[in-house]
């Protein structure tokens, strides 16, 4: 039997779909729901638009298979190390958390495949888009972004060096050379070691390390302790030096912990490992990468130093420079934009830059608003968002006087305190809602300026007395909100 491309269709619908389309309906029912471009019923469009839809098809199969092979292989190593882990031990532990969230990772394909593998199909037909040939690096994205353990199947892997991996990942910003350096690693242990030592002196990390100490607000706290750590790195105590450093990697988890809280500490923060998992809770792909290390390896060392209080059979410099690099880690992490803290901080000094120091000028509103266009979202907690610190800023406001923004060759700059206090006064002032409500009325269909104007009025609504002028103005932009929403959002869900 000779089959042409309106048999290979209708066993698509068939068979993907689960629709019987007679013959004298493909046409349309693949233009309606599969994006095929034909022009005036062309054979040749159909026949091409056919193929596209084909090869798609069969890569996005083709993924899918991968990502269940690479799974399924992660589990069967977990397996075999349960058998041969001591019950008790940090190993014993990383097998079952691999065995777990790979587990979960068959669960997530499974689904895809199921419920979403078309959907993503029609996507692909929208763009046009001829994955063998075509797939630009924004595409490759898109695709792996579809399931999380596609796009981080790396991190999925019970080998995987994570220890290397982390150390460096915030000094390069290339995968390629960080498993480069892996590479390295495994097949000249003495030129890794050397790499380290050359990256910490021409990276100069221990000096970042402390300038990002002396400059965070609550880093600057163990101020004594890193100087110190300093001090006994340069002379080359390194036993004096691990023992330290060891505690202080704890710490930093904790303070960590606390920025994540929006400065507030928890009645019970927990150990070492109970912090590291809090601290990338908001992360996934954070906590798939980094907390690998710290939950089954880096125990090791720390309890080794608590309990033994001193290292005799493990190479100290070497062991010392590892720690820099660990360090450097964190104090990275917990001086990032996306903290709570340093959020207002960061969003403040893009104003200021653009503003100067009097912010509540009138004339920099439309300024102010796109700056908050373009920072919408960005704190990695939303518990303690940019406008709920602002809201609340007397309860920041020590912290916030320990930053001065808006700094130049001639001037100090102004306490970030009094910006956020300016900023305030500019959500206060009527002027300011009605120029945002008027630029709203070029949101339509702008799901960004939608989520701005909707976080602003949630945020704000309910700080001012039921006569405000601004509290109207607020009622007013919900009402628009939900036209919007009618009209725009809710269609595309």
């Amino acid at each position: 039997m000779i089959y042409d491309h309106y048999d290979t269709l209708s066993n698509f619908a068939r068979y993907i779909d689960h629709k019987e389309v007679p013959k004298e309906e493909i046409i349309e029912y693949f233009t309606k729901n599969y994006n095929f471009e034909i022009h005036s019923d062309s054979e040749d469009d159909l026949k091409q638009e056919m193929i596209l839809l084909l090869n798609n098809f069969i890569f996005l199969i083709s993924e899918v298979i991968d990502d269940f092979g690479k799974a399924s292989k992660n589990i069967e190593v977990c397996e075999e190390g349960l058998k041969k882990a001591k019950k008790e031990s940090y190993e014993n532990r990383k097998y079952k958390h691999f065995s777990n969230i790979n587990k979960e990772a068959i669960r997530e394909i499974d689904e895809y495949l199921r419920k979403k593998i078309t959907k993503h199909l029609k996507e692909k037909m929208s763009r046009k888009t001829l994955v063998f040939k075509e797939r630009n690096s924004l595409e490759l994205l898109f695709d792996k972004g579809k399931i999380d353990f596609r796009f981080l199947n790396d991190y999925f892997n019970p080998d995987f060096d994570f220890a290397t991996y982390i150390k460096f990942f915030n000094i390069y910003l290339s995968a390629h050379e960080i498993n480069e350096i892996i590479n390295l690693k495994r097949s000249d242990t003495k030129k890794y070691r050397e790499l380290i030592n050359t990256v910490i002196l021409e990276k100069d990390l221990i000096v970042r390390i402390i300038d990002i100490i002396n400059n965070h607000h609550r880093l600057v706290l163990r101020k004594e302790i890193f100087t110190t750590i300093k001090e006994l790195h340069q002379s080359k105590q390194y036993q004096s030096f691990v023992n330290l450093a060891v505690i202080q990697v704890e710490g930093l988890f904790y303070d960590l912990c606390l920025e994540l809280n929006g400065g507030v500490a928890e009645q019970n923060i927990g150990t070492l490992v109970e912090k590291v998992e809090k601290s990338y809770k908001y992360n996934k792909y954070l906590y798939h990468m980094i907390t690998p290390y710290y939950l089954f390896e880096f125990p090791e060392i720390r309890n080794k130093v608590a309990h033994d209080g001193i290292i005799n059979d493990i190479n100290l410099k070497d062991l010392s420079n590892e720690l820099i690099l660990d360090i450097f880690c964190i104090v990275q992490q917990i001086n990032s934009p996306s903290l709570p803290i340093n959020n207002v901080k960061c969003l403040l000094e893009k104003i200021v830059a653009k503003t100067g120091i009097e912010i509540n000028k009138q004339d920099n509103y439309g300024t102010i608003i796109y700056e908050l266009f373009g920072y919408s979202g960005f704190a990695i907690n939303d518990e303690y968002n940019i406008y709920k610190q602002i809201k609340n800023r007397i309860k920041y406001k020590k912290v916030y006087e320990f930053y001065s923004i808006g700094k130049t060759d001639n001037f100090e700059g102004i306490k970030l305190n009094v910006a956020v206090d300016q900023l305030m006064d500019v959500f206060e002032d009527i002027r300011f809602w009605d120029i945002i409500i008027e630029h709203s009325n070029g949101f339509n269909g702008n799901e960004y300026g939608f989520r701005l104007l909707d976080t602003l009025v949630k945020e704000f609504v309910s700080c001012f007395q039921k006569d405000h002028p601004v509290k109207k103005k607020c009622v007013e932009a919900a009402k628009f909100l939900d036209q919007v929403r009618n009209k725009y959002i809710d269609k595309r869900e």
